[in-house]
């Protein structure tokens, strides 16, 4: 593997440093929105349910993002819509601290959810069709890695920040992303796969072509794909709702039904992205080797131990370590879907696929997690979420029946591009 990640050039470096770098900021603004929900009600004189309002939209119009700019990447190319989301991403951050009523503040995270949804869609094909095959896992992971560092910043960057800058000023720092305008103009080319796939296509009248392109989106649920379609949304059902629910509602479940001093519940929550930000790498090397099914396959199998040993244990230590575990599981899963759903498509698709599938996944999580915080007070939290947890790997086993392997698949190669399953 060592000689594999030698095969890395600097410039390939640079491109996965971007997309990392992107989607930690997009990441840390997300989850920075959860720290400051008690300031914005107390600012604007709302509830805390009414407040979390802001993460629903913000989340709600990711898919749209993830269409949209997913059918901009293929027509124009990943590096410009790259550039676009960023661009969005950073404006609407800044905007949010600027928000002088609640519906504007709701109106303004919806628009960041589209840039949010749209980078993820444009950078993820970039970075996969830019490094080599045999280490697109280890790509995928890092690329992954800059979220998961996202969310475990953010709380600290509250914590350092806030009392000084109040909730507004955090989100004017956030501004700082885009700084990577000038990074991505300057160190990161063009997709080498979709300059030569545009390049041995025919002209096509601009009329056709945009009615062409327009409809692309609209191709993932033709004959031809959209059994793979259907099959890697399963995937990310299960990989979301085997994490979602655990991960957002374990701090809580501690406090009260466990009462652990604040201290451990932090811990507890730290560990989690602590073990995601070991995971997301770690997964990416190992499905470089092994292959992404069965490196999937194995992940939901074992999800199951620290779930039940996070949920049913009394004991702090043994809770905090299966946080850990459950966190470097679930990074790992997370880390391989960017690699995982672009070797499944054409290149015209592997962007708004990307974009769609994501983006869905994701929002079915948090719906998860509606659901686990609504039936825990009848049947017990522990309960709950072992069953969520339960259909969440049969979702990802099911799902990944209908796969193929895809581990060194060429990107570029028109003939590897039929994929029905």
């Amino acid at each position: 593997m060592n000689s594999d990640l030698r095969s890395i050039s600097r410039q390939q470096w640079n491109t996965m440093s971007a997309g990392a770098l992107a989607f930690f900021f997009d990441s840390w603004d997300a989850f920075l929105l959860i720290y400051v929900l008690s300031d914005i009600a107390t600012e604007f004189k709302i509830t805390i349910a009414r407040a979390s309002l802001a993460v629903l939209f913000t989340y709600a119009s990711r898919w749209i993002g993830g269409l949209l700019l997913g059918s901009l990447s293929a027509r124009y190319g990943r590096k410009k819509s790259l550039l676009f989301g960023i661009l969005l991403c950073g404006i609407f951050t800044m905007l949010t601290g600027c928000a002088r009523t609640f519906p504007m503040l709701l109106g303004l995270r919806f628009c960041f959810g589209i840039g949010m949804g749209g980078l993820y869609a444009a950078a993820g094909p970039l970075v996969m069709e830019s490094v080599p095959a045999a280490v697109r896992g280890f790509a995928s992971g890092f690329y992954m890695f800059g979220f998961y560092a996202g969310n475990v910043i953010a709380p600290w960057t509250y914590y350092a920040l806030e009392p000084h800058f109040g909730w507004r000023g955090l989100f004017y720092f956030g501004g700082a992303s885009l700084l990577l305008i000038p990074y991505v103009l300057l160190t990161v080319l063009e997709s080498p796969v979709w300059e030569a796939h545009t390049n041995r296509q025919r002209p096509v009248p601009g009329v056709l072509k945009s009615a062409r392109q327009r409809l692309s989106m609209w191709r993932l649920f033709s004959p031809a794909y959209i059994g793979v379609t259907l099959a890697l949304l399963t995937v990310e059902f299960g990989v979301f709702f085997d994490a979602f629910p655990f991960q957002s509602l374990l701090p809580t479940y501690v406090k009260l039904e466990r009462h652990f001093p604040i201290h451990l519940v932090s811990l507890a929550g730290s560990m989690i992205g602590a073990g995601a930000l070991l995971g997301s790498v770690l997964g990416g090397i190992v499905s470089d080797r092994i292959g992404r099914k069965r490196t999937y396959s194995i992940a939901f199998v074992l999800a199951i131990i620290p779930t039940a040993v996070g949920v049913l244990a009394h004991q702090a230590s043994l809770v905090i370590i299966a946080s850990f575990i459950n966190g470097m599981i679930f990074g790992s899963m997370g880390g391989l879907l960017t690699a995982f759903e672009n070797e499944h498509y054409p290149i015209d698709l592997r962007a708004v696929g990307n974009g769609l599938l994501h983006n869905l996944g994701a929002f079915a999580g948090s719906v998860g997690t509606v659901i686990a915080a609504t039936l825990h007070a009848r049947f017990g939290y522990a309960e709950t979420i072992m069953i969520i947890a339960a259909a969440g790997a049969g979702l990802g086993l099911l799902g990944l029946s209908f796969t193929r392997e895809t581990r060194n698949v060429s990107l570029d190669d028109p003939a590897e591009e039929a994929v029905s399953p």
